[in-house]
């Protein structure tokens, strides 16, 4: 299950987010300390997102998560019925009943019980929060960076972070939230402070990096490599370079900021390079490269050793540095 995420999510944010109404005056703006899918992990001031599983539906625990603390649950009809035996306040974030309390004589309640966000579906919910906050409660200049890529999408996000927060306020998704239901929870923690977010962004079907780029707004966009991961689910490589093609497509134009960074040493991605707006930056192992690297040296358990050339994009002239990672292989 998806681990839980700090947020700067308020009950305010939840209630315009799903029922694009004005939160009640009776509703303080009580911050949500955590989300999470997991009712196992709810504690008092939680957000708990009753997600349908392969193996279990999270409907089944909305009664444990409210009896552990949890103070914001988002679910279907289905979890209604659980949640009010619970003593918890419902609002019905459906249709043209959007705002409404099941029982109005609740709204009394609003400033001390849990309140249960009934929807459509739950996952969707999620990820109308998640753009939410993305787009309301974010910095306007804040630059999106999303990773993706068959293979090496975790350990790219780290470093990217790591170099990052070196000078700005970076937020990165935390282990691999990178699906339809992983990265929304990424973006509650969001605020006006970050002025980057490194977001790792996955799939196992076609339209799901599109879905996340439309939550997510990345600015910058890296490829990794494609590879055969997930050729059952998607039938052929092919489709697999353009479910990551999504990725590129969904940058914005270079005049507007967008940067895609591909593989130049893979066929599939550099082809990318013909599907996207954005101004294109490449890195591999050959000079045809912006970046790349030479004289490659194994340290054994000590990393890899080589040599960092950039070539700047305008003068032409090409900047060479040594360089010892802790990291171990070629790649």
């Amino acid at each position: 299950m998806p681990p839980l995420v700090t947020t700067r999510i308020t009950q305010h944010t939840l209630w315009q987010a799903l029922t694009g109404t004005m939160p009640p005056l009776a509703l303080p703006p009580r911050p949500i300390a955590r989300a999470g899918t997991d009712s196992r992990d709810m504690a008092a001031g939680d957000l708990f997102i009753a997600l349908q599983g392969e193996r279990t539906d999270g409907h089944r625990f909305i009664a444990s998560a409210l009896q552990q603390g949890a103070q914001a649950v988002i679910c279907e009809a289905r979890g209604a019925e659980a949640a009010a035996a619970a003593g918890a306040v419902l609002v019905d974030c459906r249709g043209d009943t959007r705002g409404r309390l099941y029982n109005a004589e609740e709204a009394t309640g609003l400033a001390s019980r849990a309140l249960v966000y009934v929807v459509d579906n739950s996952e969707a919910g999620l990820q109308a929060v998640g753009a939410f906050q993305r787009l309301h409660r974010s910095s306007p200049a804040l630059r999106v960076i999303g990773i993706t890529g068959s293979v090496g999408k975790t350990s790219t996000k780290e470093l990217t972070y790591a170099v990052l927060c070196r000078r700005y306020a970076t937020l990165a998704s935390q282990g691999n939230l990178n699906s339809v239901q992983g990265l929304p929870l990424s973006l509650l923690g969001l605020g006006v402070e970050h002025e980057c977010a490194v977001l790792e962004m996955g799939m196992t079907a076609l339209g799901e990096i599109e879905t996340i780029c439309r939550l997510a707004r990345p600015r910058v966009g890296v490829l990794t490599n494609v590879g055969p991961v997930h050729l059952s689910r998607l039938g052929s490589i092919e489709n697999i370079a353009r479910a990551k093609s999504e990725l590129v497509r969904g940058l914005p134009a270079a005049a507007d900021g967008g940067v895609a960074i591909l593989n130049w040493d893979d066929d599939r991605v550099r082809a990318m390079a013909n599907l996207t707006r954005a101004a294109i930056f490449r890195y591999g192992l050959t000079p045809e490269a912006d970046l790349w690297a030479d004289d490659i040296t194994g340290a054994g358990m000590e990393g890899i050793r080589f040599r960092f050339h950039h070539r700047d994009s305008h003068s032409g002239r090409v900047e060479s540095y040594p360089v010892h990672v802790p990291l171990l292989g070629r790649h």
